[in-house]
């Protein structure tokens, strides 16, 4: 209700600061809507429990709300259900709120599309409960807390936990060992992906995997992403159940997880991993973009330079992707590379000495 007062208040604003008679007959267009169109329906309840029931009768024949505002809701029920003194409903909901409040400002800190709350819902219950889609978020946290004491430590949880999961969407070297690679993957994967490994990262950093470990896994699962998703096109249905066997593995083995074997188990033991050749032909017929491409460019350049050099001349992220040859040549340049062409086969047919002078194809050449 705050930020829709406030939200009115900013437009009123504005159009106070329009001197012109427009901005008068504006304020009189909105006036005769809340007077004549606005209508208002007061539902006066003796007990919470009931407030929530209703809360959740008229979502159900209304417009749909946003999953977390109905996990809240239910939660909230839950905290307050069972106490039968009225300050201390009061109390016990004023805490958990504040707690909620918290996990809200901190997702929204990011300004980050993936640190939504309802992605952040589903990545939360995926890492620390049991694979959940989308859809089964609200019935996945109906079913598994019911009593008041478990509903109350989600709440803790979430707001913990989420400072993490900002952590991940918005990487900074503080939160990550200062290590500038761990963060650049991070960056990568982000751009790559909204998120489908987020849990087992999460659960990562909560049984705080130490910074090589950390920094392994991470530029695992963004060679895994870019090769399976980005490249290969995998279907997420195929890849949201690895993931899920994946962090049952993790919650099994916690802070003592087996690195070589998580890896194994996402390429080497998964039926859907594609196999190098594969890989290859969709690595030279996928049409890139400029975001898509600054990864691989990034891992060629990287590899080329060699860990002594490579932080020196780093590629910006805001770099743009563009031709060194036109994609039509005219005359001009058909001729300028036919004179290239015969110096390249003269360099060749020295290194070569005997052996046959290789063929060149024009195409060819202005792929290199």
């Amino acid at each position: 209700i705050r930020n829709c007062y406030l939200f009115f208040h900013k437009k009123l604003q504005d159009i106070d600061s329009d001197t012109t008679m427009n901005s008068i007959i504006r304020i009189r267009k909105i006036w005769n809507s809340f007077v004549y169109d606005f209508m208002l329906t007061e539902i006066t309840i003796n007990n919470l429990d009931h407030a929530y029931k209703i809360f959740e009768n008229i979502n159900n024949k209304g417009k749909k709300l946003a999953t977390n505002n109905l996990v809240k809701n239910k939660l909230y029920e839950i905290i307050a259900s069972n106490e039968k003194s009225r300050p201390k409903q009061i109390e016990i909901l004023r805490d958990a709120d504040i707690l909620w409040q918290e996990m809200v400002e901190t997702l929204e800190e990011t300004n980050s599309a993936n640190a939504n709350e309802d992605k952040f819902l589903k990545h939360f219950l995926s890492a620390f409960v049991q694979p959940t889609k989308r859809s089964k978020v609200y019935s996945t946290i109906k079913e598994k807390y019911k009593d008041k004491t478990r509903a109350f430590e989600l709440i803790e949880q979430l707001s913990k936990v989420s400072s993490d999961y900002a952590a991940i969407v918005k990487p900074d070297l503080a939160d990550w060992f200062k290590d500038e690679d761990l963060v650049d993957n991070l960056k990568s994967l982000n751009t790559l992906g909204d998120g489908a490994v987020y849990p087992i990262i999460l659960l990562a950093k909560s049984y705080n995997f130490g910074a090589n470990n950390m920094k392994s896994l991470i530029r695992f699962l963004t060679k895994f992403f870019f090769r399976c998703k980005t490249i290969c096109d995998i279907n997420y249905s195929y890849i949201e159940p690895l993931v899920g066997d994946v962090c049952s593995y993790m919650r099994k083995g916690k802070d003592s997880t087996d690195l070589n074997e998580l890896m194994d188990m996402m390429t080497k033991q998964w039926l859907q991993y594609p196999e190098n050749d594969i890989f290859k032909i969709k690595f030279q017929t996928k049409d890139y973009s400029n975001v898509l491409a600054r990864y691989p460019l990034k891992e060629i350049h990287n590899h080329n330079m060699g860990k002594k050099e490579r932080n020196t001349t780093k590629i910006k992220d805001n770099a743009d992707i563009e031709h060194i040859m036109p994609q039509t040549l005219n005359s001009d340049w058909v001729n300028e590379i036919k004179v290239s062409v015969k110096a390249i086969k003269k360099e060749a047919s020295i290194k070569a000495e005997q052996k046959k002078n290789p063929k060149y194809d024009l195409k060819d050449i202005t792929k290199m």
